[in-house]
């Protein structure tokens, strides 16, 4: 049955709110992958381009692609590419080795199709990603809504002062 989830994300501090229960902080590692999942949408990735401390290198063609580096004031590096219409048409990132994928570094590829006029803003109503050959994500989008009320997103007073858990892995190497 679907399960409704709430995950966020305010500034530093990634928190989950269960349906029947405390809401909890998330590691340090969830926030560092939730906002490089922002930059995997075309105006998450704008905003980061433009803003203060990010750095803008390596321009040149892929096709019929501009296609730019950029690091993050964060420190993420990413690749977007940039269609003919000037609409972002793919990010492109690299995932670290953690527990969300323990397959080691790969690529995540994120591409954006169908743009359609939204409050006078141009946005995707189709989004894909790939995190090596594998889909992790097709989504079709009805509705895009701009500046729309989006209520209380701040995570919980108590979740922000809360220390953020650290990710063990129990490892045990045995000779073979």
């Amino acid at each position: 049955a679907p399960q409704k989830q709430i995950q966020g994300l305010d500034g530093d501090v990634a928190y989950n709110v269960p349906v029947n229960g405390p809401p909890a902080r998330a590691s340090e590692e969830t926030a560092k992958d939730r906002r490089l999942a922002m930059y995997h949408h075309p105006v998450g990735i704008v905003r980061a381009a433009l803003a203060e401390g990010s750095e803008i290198t390596n321009p040149r063609k892929d096709g019929n692609d501009d296609v730019v580096d950029i690091t993050t004031a964060q420190g993420h590096k990413l690749t977007l590419y940039v269609g003919s219409d000037k609409l972002p048409t793919k990010v492109v990132s690299m995932t670290a080795n953690n527990a969300n994928w323990p397959l080691g570094d790969a690529v995540v590829e994120t591409t954006f199709a169908d743009y359609a006029d939204a409050d006078g803003l141009k946005l995707p109503r189709r989004i894909t990603s790939k995190t090596d050959k594998y889909t992790t994500a097709d989504l079709q989008i009805t509705k895009n809504t701009v500046n729309g009320a989006a209520g209380d997103i701040a995570a919980p007073d108590p979740v922000k002062s809360a220390a953020a858990p650290t990710l063990t892995a129990m490892v045990t190497a045995e000779e073979v």
